[in-house]
């Protein structure tokens, strides 16, 4: 079953030729961020790194060391941007020195309150800052895997099984181990998604992927987007009980049937959540792509907000829901996040830099002037803004821009300049139209499996991957073709 699922990637990345299409990048992409996941769920979210305030300094020590994860957070963002393209030259060497520095800021942190040779609260303040520094760091850097060497329906898939991972992995944790063992697991964290990060980018980089970059309103449009997703993200930490890092610890570790079926619950419906969103939509066109994922996003935090104020569901019920749709809006954040990467012109690390950048900002700002009040007023307002961001990103779908008129000449030129034949000539005007296979099949009474072959054959002589990017690069031949005339 593995390989055929193997398969089925390596030939959704076009790579069958050649060695280095049998290493599977998405399944380590998706152990490494499921390695940061379950460092996120346990030293984040866990009772297993939570103080023990046994003086009086140790109860300012939550604010500061999670004000200084969030500066962590920024300032690992500041740097993406500063450097830029002088990262990829040393990346080997500051993947490991991040791997060091995470790995001691986690140490720091979990040790600062069980030992008494330095302050406690200045140890696990500069712990969570190098901590917020590495973690930044790899999430970005294995995001950045899958956007560069895979497909975009593939680094999908691999979000969702990472996502599923720690979410179960980081549970089964909580509830098997003691605090000292959950303690030197989080620490462990780091080297592993170190080592994975350093081999399989040493292993890939011949796969890196080209792709066609979107210009004007396309580009403006998905600039929106990402920034709607981030703050969608932190609209759901923030308003839901889900709370942002460091303000809601949990003790797991009693066993809880109802714990599990709730944990186990949410998952499944983050599956069919991202199969038919998300995966099955992965091909829609750019001004359609997003409209469901964050009607889905906007719907579960009013939902939650009616169940919190208004009309309660059943307990199991609602932690389903809060959980689904806090995992469903990582997922969304962070492939609106791969789809810039991919389509936008801009550096993937300013844009990867500028994201963490905005995050902890607004965190931090959440933090200080709104959590802890006891007036909801200060969620709705949040909703508000949030609702009314969604609706100016989703403003060019009611400005379409109307499907130029395709000469035919141009599709001669491009049978020219990419080397087609003249059968796939005939399936490319099909497709440049919307056909689906089964019309091409009846039209060129042709088996399904040949229309799939000529399709996969003029993608891969085309460099495109979605029937997007190829009416996307046909208007693109016309307009340079009309521009070129006059």
């Amino acid at each position: 079953m593995w390989q055929k699922v193997v398969r089925w990637a390596q030939r959704e990345r076009g790579e069958n030729q050649g060695g280095g299409g049998a290493y599977p990048v998405a399944l380590w992409v998706t152990i490494g961020l499921g390695a940061m996941g379950i460092w996120m769920n346990l030293v984040g979210y866990s009772s297993a790194f939570a103080p023990l305030p046994a003086t009086q300094e140790a109860l300012a020590q939550p604010e500061l060391s999670r004000y200084a994860f969030y500066v962590g957070l920024f300032a690992c963002g500041v740097l993406l941007i500063t450097l830029d393209k002088r990262i990829p030259p040393i990346k080997t060497y500051l993947d490991f020195g991040m791997g060091v520095l995470m790995c001691m800021g986690t140490a720091s942190f979990g040790i600062a309150y069980q030992q008494n040779l330095y302050s406690p609260v200045v140890l696990a303040t500069i712990g969570c800052f190098c901590s917020g520094v590495g973690y930044a760091w790899f999430v970005r850097s294995f995001y950045l895997l899958l956007a560069t060497r895979e497909s975009f329906k593939v680094a999908i898939i691999a979000i969702t099984a990472s996502l599923l991972v720690e979410s179960i992995a980081a549970m089964l944790l909580n509830i098997m181990l003691p605090r000292v063992a959950q303690v030197v697991v989080g620490t462990l964290m780091p080297p592993v998604a170190c080592i994975i990060l350093i081999v399989t980018t040493s292993r890939t980089q011949g796969l890196v992927r080209s792709e066609p970059k979107f210009t004007g309103k396309q580009a403006r449009y998905q600039v929106q987007i990402l920034a709607v997703a981030v703050l969608s993200l932190l609209v759901i930490r923030a308003v839901t009980t889900v709370g942002l890092w460091g303000n809601v610890r949990e003790d797991l570790s009693q066993f809880s049937a109802q714990a599990v079926f709730e944990q186990v619950g949410s998952c499944l419906v983050l599956v069919v959540l991202a199969f038919f969103v998300l995966i099955r939509r992965s091909e829609a066109p750019l001004h359609s792509r997003y409209q469901i994922p964050l009607l889905v996003i906007v719907a579960g935090c009013l939902a939650y907000l009616i169940n919190e104020y208004a009309l309660p569901l059943a307990h199991p019920s609602e932690r389903i829901v809060i959980e689904a749709i806090e995992l469903f809006g990582h997922l969304v954040m962070w492939t609106i996040v791969i789809a810039s990467i991919k389509w936008l012109s801009t550096s993937p690390f300013r844009i990867m830099g500028g994201m963490a950048v905005m995050y902890s900002i607004l965190a931090i700002a959440w933090m200080y002037f709104f959590e802890g009040s006891s007036n909801p007023i200060s969620a709705f307002v949040l909703i508000v803004v949030y609702i009314v961001a969604f609706f100016l990103a989703i403003m060019p779908l009611g400005i379409q821009e109307t499907a130029r008129a395709v000469p035919e000449d141009i599709y001669g030129s491009i049978v020219e300049r990419y080397g087609l034949t003249q059968r796939e000539r005939e399936i490319l005007t099909f497709l440049a139209q919307g056909r689906n296979r089964p019309y091409i099949q009846q039209k060129l009474h042709l088996a399904d499996g040949t229309v799939k072959t000529h399709t996969s054959h003029i993608y891969a002589k085309l460099g495109i991957h979605t029937k997007q990017e190829l009416i996307d690069l046909i208007e693109r031949s016309a307009a340079d073709e009309q521009h070129n005339g006059q």
